[in-house]
């Protein structure tokens, strides 16, 4: 297991580079973002305060370059700066946004605000007209809300959860139609939600009360995946394979095979909470979290060994690049050529993309795998 230390000065960078990362970067946006995702190999990030003040907020679209094998930081500050594509302002701050991905939705982004949920047009530059009014009571604290917010992959439905004081449900939109149907999945506030990748009209659901639900939209049906010892914060599923369920809360990161949901099959203990977990979009046994402490862990769960050992066998790397800042927000790159790299952002306004070292050796048979994949389907 490798720790880089706090600091995200280039001379640290680079002296670290050789053994540590493949690649890394660092580039300071124009203000906290509180999430960071990407959109149609473009990077999506929200700027809080833009254009008009503290009440208003704007969802982005920006190319960057990624880091180059060996790249110094001072290079990548000096040529791989943001460009913004499209901006979409709202009167509102933001919590969280989700693009959308397929189909007649591509161009088209879905934004949690404080008091509503609404879709952005980026080849528009403009709001569209359908939107979700949050069941708020005090729809301008921001610290009280909970990001939760999921998109269908090919575009169709939005789920998120409510803001009212003990509201257990959780909203699906089909923007397109804009219907809206509500499910309560348990009797806990759900503090996340995440749709499953080939499994579409599944919807996981986790709550402040530890429980992990998987809802059926079409049928109603719940199945309830066991009780959890801790109240959950975030939840993610892996690309590669439909029964890898993750989630994170207050004791760490619970990792479920969905075929067998009495126990978890690890437990990965961080020591300080997590806020959010992201599994990889490539490889079913990869996933990151982070934690309150500003610090990005790295896990491979294939790596998981009979007996207890510290550091755990599955840690394969912490980046400590943002404390004393927190991270905002967490994901992987989707592209096949970069299947290893992390995007994290914070609240000092720094985005870091990185390859930790111990992975780069794996992103070419996963390019190969993807390029092979792309054939068949032609």
């Amino acid at each position: 297991m490798h720790a880089v230390g706090a600091g995200t000065a280039s001379e640290q960078w680079n002296a670290l580079g050789p053994w540590m990362y493949s690649r890394v970067a660092v580039s300071q946006m124009d203000g906290m973002s509180p999430m960071v995702g990407w959109g149609e190999g473009k990077l999506l990030t929200v700027t809080n305060g833009w254009p008009k003040g503290a009440e208003s907020s704007a969802v982005c679209l920006s190319t960057t370059d990624y880091p180059k094998r060996d790249q110094s930081v001072k290079e990548f500050e000096e040529h791989g700066k943001l460009e913004f594509v499209s901006k979409v302002a709202f009167t509102s701050p933001m919590l969280n946004a989700k693009y959308l991905q397929k189909g007649e939705s591509a161009g088209l982004c879905a934004v949690k605000l404080t008091d509503h949920v609404a879709v952005a047009d980026f080849e528009k530059q403009q709001p569209l007209q359908n939107t979700v009014p949050l069941e708020s009571k005090r729809p301008k604290q921001v610290g009280l809300k909970s990001p939760s917010l999921a998109c269908q992959h090919d575009g169709t439905n939005i789920a998120f959860s409510d803001f009212n004081e003990g509201s257990k449900a959780v909203t699906v939109w089909d923007c397109a139609g804009n219907k809206k149907q509500k499910i309560q999945p348990a009797d806990g506030k759900v503090e996340d939600v995440v749709f499953g990748v080939k499994e579409r009209n599944t919807l996981y659901c986790v709550t402040d009360n530890g429980y992990m639900v998987a809802c059926d939209l079409r049928g109603g049906k719940k199945e309830y995946i066991a009780p959890m010892s801790m109240p959950m914060k975030t939840v993610s599923v892996s690309g590669e394979s439909e029964h890898v369920v993750v989630a994170g809360g207050r004791d760490g990161v619970l990792v479920w095979d969905t075929r067998c949901t009495k126990s978890p099959i690890v437990h990965f203990d961080h020591g300080t909470p997590v806020t959010k977990v992201v599994a990889s979009p490539h490889d079913p046994a990869v996933l990151a979290s982070c934690t309150t402490d500003g610090r990005v862990w790295v896990w491979d769960i294939s790596l998981s060994a009979m007996q207890v050992s510290t550091p755990p066998s599955e840690l394969l790397f912490i980046h400590a690049g943002h404390p004393p800042a927190t991270v905002t927000g967490i994901t992987w790159a989707p592209h096949a050529m970069h299947p290893h790299t992390l995007c994290t952002t914070d609240t000092a306004g720094m985005l870091h993309m990185f390859t930790p070292a111990v992975l780069a050796a794996e992103d070419e048979e996963i390019a190969d795998r993807q390029e092979v994949r792309g054939r068949e389907a032609k």
